[in-house]
């Protein structure tokens, strides 16, 4: 079995929604939280995520230039193969 690693991100995204439901919750039936507190874990909520969405695109910029990387290394090694078929033929004096 595989196991999916628990990130940072991940872990304070459901701790923070679940502080956020209890609060919605007690604003409704017992008055207790405000409506800045509210706006605070929504707004909390949108930065984990956001943060989240970047160490994405960093994550993706690196299989980029991996890709980018095998591509260079994939075309020199048919320019390899180009000239050493050019020996062979050159050598067997084929035209």
């Amino acid at each position: 079995m595989k196991y999916k690693k628990i990130e940072l991100f991940e872990v304070l995204l459901w701790i923070v929604a679940i502080i956020l439901f209890v609060m919605i919750l007690t604003r409704i039936f017992g008055n207790s939280a405000t409506d800045t507190q509210i706006y605070l874990g929504f707004f909390t909520s949108l930065l984990i995520i956001i943060g989240h969405i970047i160490k994405l695109n960093t994550n993706i910029g690196d299989i980029n230039r991996e890709l980018g990387e095998f591509k260079i290394k994939t075309i020199n090694s048919f320019d390899n193969l180009k000239s050493d078929m050019e020996l062979i033929k050159n050598k067997l004096k084929i035209k």
